[in-house]
């Protein structure tokens, strides 16, 4: 995953996330809410936020993290965090025109046979940038921008000692432990946060605040139209037709989507 994200749109949120809590929230001047300042952990949990994607970009992402804090932790790499920033497609009218271009340069045999997500894939975009530069959610109301960073910080004899000083006075919660423990915090706390529509249907059975009703419709629409494919699926002879007709709706939810921005 890239160290850092990059995009022209405007971000409206963003958060700096590494799975501890130990001086890991962020205080406004005056109170007033800044979009250029990054969320940290303790908010995120007290505002009960969770970043619900599709389930193949879920698996993806997991797989992902995964990937990155091995590698981190087989170099002795700790501190670094994921940087997320959100834009809000509702509050941005110009947001998928760029994409729009893009995808007119595909020719009509293409489009017949061919979804939107495999022409972006053939550019060789990695599938956090896919769409139009990031993740969408799952209703396509939000784009995430994300990537690790502060990836440089070595648990030398220094950072050792800061530990075990820190732990002594905060306990575990302290952002400074070995890249071991540091890496399996990292990756728990984040795949808790990002999570699949089913996934949040659970979690948000324990939330303090009743999730916004539009999200819950949402969800169930997401649900239903799922579980439509799904039985259409069943009635293919096999894997390939089944693919074949997965790109093909694939497509026509795409292209109408486009439709509706315009």
């Amino acid at each position: 995953m890239n160290n850092v994200f990059h995009t022209t749109k405007e971000i409206h949120r963003r958060y700096d996330l590494k799975g501890s809590t130990q001086g890991r929230t962020t205080k406004y001047a005056n109170n007033i809410f800044d979009p250029t300042i990054a969320l940290k952990d303790n908010d995120i949990v007290d505002e009960e936020n969770y970043f619900i994607i599709q389930e193949d970009m879920c698996e993806k992402f997991t797989k992902q993290v995964e990937a990155d804090v091995q590698f981190f932790k087989e170099n002795n790499i700790i501190d670094y965090s994921l940087l997320i920033g959100i834009h809000d497609k509702k509050a941005d009218p110009n947001t998928g025109k760029n994409y729009v271009s893009n995808i007119s340069m595909m020719s009509e045999s293409d489009a017949g046979t061919r979804t939107v997500r495999d022409y972006v894939q053939s550019h060789s975009l990695p599938f956090y940038e896919q769409d139009e530069g990031g993740i969408q959610n799952f209703n396509k109301k939000e784009i995430y921008f994300l990537g690790i960073i502060d990836i440089l910080t070595e648990y030398n004899t220094k950072k050792k000692m800061e530990h075990f000083f820190k732990r002594l006075k905060y306990g575990n919660s302290i952002s400074c432990v070995p890249p071991d423990r540091y890496a399996k915090r990292f990756d728990e706390f984040i795949n808790s946060r990002v999570v699949t529509p089913r996934q949040y249907k659970v979690i948000a059975k324990d939330l303090k605040t009743r999730p916004p009703l539009g999200l819950v419709e949402d969800i169930e629409n997401y649900e239903r139209q799922s579980l439509l494919v799904g039985d259409e699926m069943d009635s293919y002879p096999d894997e390939e037709a089944k693919d074949n007709r997965r790109k093909h709706i694939k497509n026509k939810r795409m292209i109408r989507e486009l439709d509706e921005e315009d």
